[in-house]
């Protein structure tokens, strides 16, 4: 997928509302324009303090980028069912009896769990499944990125260490947004790349209900 141009930040007005602040951003999954309030809106650059609500000021002009290296893409995890023998290194041959329940949880998982966004995220839906349908219109190239952070964080492909930890996967994600929110406030071009390795990253995640089923396809 390639990169889409970056466009100037602007202001844009809602009837004499909370003026809005508008940008693009570029990534590998195409432009994204994202309506963000105005800085007095804003707070620190830290999850836990904007979930909190602390949005009364900045207490710093600069934010971290969050460390996104590797990890499968969105369009990986959307595609599960092939793709599930190659970022599961457990699940055993492709179509086995093991990698059939591997990648029918890995679904379910999808089409149930929400990933906590933010309320400066403006997408229509936080839920995984919708997030990774959404790759191409306004808000939606961003959670479709999102969607694959996620999933790349709670699956371990990141951190094995952290695998099965909503709260980390939904803070990275969060902290992506947060990152965007206040680099767009303080008037610079607001943009992240997300780096995943599109075909080599996998990981050791194991589904204990999957363990006793064969591996070989039958």
């Amino acid at each position: 997928m390639s990169d889409v141009e970056k466009k100037d930040i602007s202001s844009a007005g809602n009837g004499g509302n909370t003026p809005r602040r508008i940008f693009l951003k570029k990534s590998a999954a195409g432009a994204v324009i994202t309506a963000l309030p105005a800085t007095s809106a804003w707070g620190a650059c830290s999850v836990s303090g904007a979930m909190s609500g602390n949005l009364s000021s900045f207490s710093r002009h600069e934010c971290e980028i969050p460390p996104i290296v590797g990890g499968r893409s969105p369009g990986a995890w959307k595609n599960i069912r092939k793709m599930c023998h190659a970022i599961f290194v457990n699940s055993g041959a492709k179509d086995s009896p093991r990698n059939k329940c591997y990648r029918n949880y890995v679904n379910e998982f999808i089409d149930t769990t929400s990933m906590d966004l933010n309320s400066l995220f403006t997408g229509p839906s936080d839920n995984l499944r919708a997030a990774l349908e959404s790759n191409g219109g306004a808000d939606g190239s961003l959670e479709f990125n999102l969607a694959g952070v996620y999933l790349n964080s709670y699956f371990g492909l990141y951190n094995i260490d952290n695998a099965n930890n909503h709260e980390v996967a939904s803070a990275l994600v969060n902290s992506i947004i947060l990152y965007l929110v206040t680099e767009a406030n303080q008037g610079r071009a607001a943009t992240f790349n997300f780096n995943f390795d599109v075909s080599n990253t996998s990981t050791t995640y194991e589904l204990l209900e999957c363990s006793a089923l064969s591996t070989v396809k039958p």
